[in-house]
């Protein structure tokens, strides 16, 4: 199995047939049936022609679930961040991206040690 491209052409078609998927009741739980993975495979083949497997649509969503969880804490709940709503882009001064990124390090550091 060839690893999935997912450029921002892709993406945007991926998440229009995923929609689509929900609205028509093709996702019972946290992610879509049976039915909506073959809907999503055959819809996405006849828009891009490339031609994904299940697995790799699983694990874009698990992917961009994460991705979107990730954006939307530092969009809602994380200080002193601004939103530029011109551009669709977080904004942070300089002492912000210092501190984040010391913090960052030091959990990753501390991982690695411990």
């Amino acid at each position: 199995m060839e690893k999935a491209v997912w450029d921002a052409y892709h993406n945007r078609i991926f998440c229009e047939l995923c929609a689509a998927e929900c609205e028509l009741g093709n996702r019972p739980g946290g992610f879509l049936s049976t039915k909506g993975y073959k809907n999503l495979e055959q819809k996405f083949f006849s828009i891009t022609s490339k031609r994904y497997v299940k697995k790799q649509f699983k694990n874009r969503w698990d992917s961009m679930k994460k991705e979107y969880t990730q954006w939307m804490e530092l969009k809602t709940a994380a200080t002193g961040l601004g939103w530029n709503s011109r551009m669709g882009t977080i904004e942070a001064d300089n002492d912000w991206w210092k501190n984040h990124l010391q913090v960052t390090t030091c959990s990753i550091s501390n991982l690695f040690h411990s």
